[in-house]
């Protein structure tokens, strides 16, 4: 049987043998990234290559591994992303009959979605990387995490919990104090779940999240990954679902 942990290492060392020398790599976020970060160090020291991390502590990671990172919020010049390799909650991918999308990610249980995004849609290839766990064949029930500005919240969760596709819409705490989670950005997140009335696909869901003032961004990717990596007891399965 094949563990968990060992499909997480072969869909890391699928997306490694993706990055060349010279490359700007970007980095995701997750448990699953966090595998391609650590083979990423260990077997491309020599490749003389820069990295841009989506989150404080993937960023944390890769720089106490001697990886080369730029640090965006800096940079003055635009920075060309060769590859972005990251993780997902969840993916489905829709029946063949269906002519409306090619996969839809759900991103975010770590609260870095909004980075993850801007990361992946500067990217010349983007590639999800996930275990068998994450591919589902339903979103209905699925955690879609929401960023809000914590400005007029109490407004902006009003509007939400009025979406007929989402069941429950609640801030999320720390667990440990009880104090609202605050991202990397400074903002709320807000989790909200699926419910059955969501359409077929969620495009409009994500159309309408998009236009909501005090929504930053959300997690629902739809159409993002050119290459999704699954694990599987047969070892890695290739989807090819090109944005």
């Amino acid at each position: 049987m094949v563990s968990i942990e060992e499909q997480k290492h072969g869909v890391a060392l699928a997306a490694l043998d993706l990055v060349v020398r010279g490359m700007v790599v970007g980095l995701g976020s997750g448990s699953t990234a966090e595998v391609f970060i650590s083979l990423l160090a260990r077997r491309c020291s020599g490749y003389r290559l820069r990295c841009l991390a989506s989150s404080r502590r993937s960023f944390a990671l890769a720089k106490s591994l001697g990886l080369e990172l730029v640090e965006w919020e800096s940079a003055t010049d635009e920075i060309a992303v060769d590859l972005c390799v990251d993780g997902a909650d969840a993916i489905w991918i829709p029946p063949q009959e269906s002519k409306e999308s090619n996969s839809c990610l759900v991103k975010g249980a770590g609260g870095c979605m909004v980075r993850e995004r801007v990361l992946s849609v500067r990217a010349r290839r983007f590639v999800v990387i996930v275990d068998a766990r994450k591919e589902v064949s339903s979103l209905h029930g699925a955690t879609v995490p929401i960023e809000v500005l914590p400005y007029g919240v109490a407004s902006t969760l009003a509007f939400l919990r009025g979406f007929p596709e989402l069941d429950a819409v609640e801030l999320r705490c720390e667990p440990e104090t009880g104090a609202f989670f605050v991202s990397d950005n400074g903002h709320y997140i807000a989790d909200a779940r699926l419910s059955a009335r969501l359409e077929a696909l969620p495009q409009a869901l994500s159309a309408r999240l998009d236009s909501l003032p005090g929504v930053i961004g959300h997690g629902l990717f739809i159409n993002a990954a050119d290459d999704v990596f699954i694990g599987s007891e047969a070892g890695v399965k290739t989807l090819r679902v090109a944005r």
